[in-house]
C-alpha cells in the first residue's frame, strides 16, 4: 500500500513525509500536501543536502547528467531541475490512457518498463510520479482523475514484481500546468505523466566513494 501525495489533502511532517519516501507506507493509503519540489528537497535533506558534498555533488550532477542524455536518445522528453541533481522525465497522458480513462493502455506499458532499471538498487533512486491533467471538469475531477491514473501506475509497477518500496504516486490534478489552458495542443501538454528521478542514499553513498560510473 502505499501513501498518495497530491495537491488535495492534509499536511504531514517533513519526518512523515521521509518515512513515506523511504518506503514505510503503513496499511493505508493517505494524502499529503506538498509539492513535489518540497519532497525531492526533503529527500536530498535527509542525505546531508548535496549542495553541502562539494566533490560528491558534482560526482552526483555529472552521473544524472550523462543518465539524461541517455533517457532523452530513449526518445523520452527529459529536462533536469535542483542544478541537475534531479531528472523528470515526462510522458505525455495520452500515451498512457485513453481520454477520460484510467486502465493503462498496453502500449504503455513498454514506456513505463524502462523506468524499471531505477528501481533495481534499493534506494539509488527515490522515484516520484507525478500525475497532471488540464482543467477541463471540476477541480475535483480533475484531482479524482490524476489519483486514479497515478494509482493505476502504480499498481502496474506493484504487478510487475518491481521493488516499490522508494516509489512515491503523486496526483496533481490541474494545479501545475506547463502552459495556459487555452488551447487543444496547450491542454494536451498538461496532461501528462512526470517520473522525477531522485539521487538516493545508494546512489549518494557510491559518489562518496568514487564508484559511480
Amino acid at each position: 500500500m502505499a501513501v498518495f501525495f497530491s495537491s488535495l489533502g492534509f499536511s504531514l511532517s517533513a519526518q512523515n513525509i521521509i518515512s513515506a519516501i523511504k518506503g514505510a507506507f503503513g496499511g493505508g493509503r493517505e494524502t499529503v500536501t506538498v509539492s513535489p519540489e518540497e519532497l525531492y528537497d526533503l529527500t536530498l535533506e535527509e542525505n546531508l543536502m548535496i549542495p553541502e558534498l562539494g566533490s560528491t555533488a558534482e560526482a552526483v550532477r555529472e552521473y544524472q547528467h550523462n543518465e539524461a542524455l541517455k533517457i532523452k536518445r530513449e526518445h523520452y522528453k527529459v529536462e533536469t531541475t535542483r542544478n541537475g541533481e534531479v531528472i523528470i522525465v515526462t510522458i505525455p497522458a495520452e500515451s498512457l490512457f485513453a481520454p477520460s480513462d484510467t486502465l493503462l493502455l498496453d502500449s504503455s506499458h513498454k514506456l513505463l518498463r524502462n523506468m524499471f532499471r531505477y528501481l533495481e538498487v534499493p534506494d539509488f533512486y527515490r522515484m516520484l510520479i507525478v500525475m497532471h491533467h488540464d482543467n477541463t471538469g471540476s477541480s475535483q475531477y480533475t484531482f479524482n482523475l490524476t489519483r486514479r491514473r497515478i494509482e493505476a501506475v502504480f499498481n502496474w509497477f506493484e504487478s510487475q514484481n518491481v521493488n516499490t518500496d522508494y516509489v512515491i504516486p503523486y496526483a496533481m490534478g490541474d494545479k501545475q500546468p506547463l502552459k495556459f489552458n487555452t488551447s487543444f495542443r496547450s491542454r494536451q501538454a498538461n496532461r501528462r505523466l512526470e517520473i522525477y528521478l531522485v539521487p538516493g542514499t545508494a546512489l549518494i553513498a557510491a559518489a562518496k566513494k568514487g564508484n559511480l560510473k
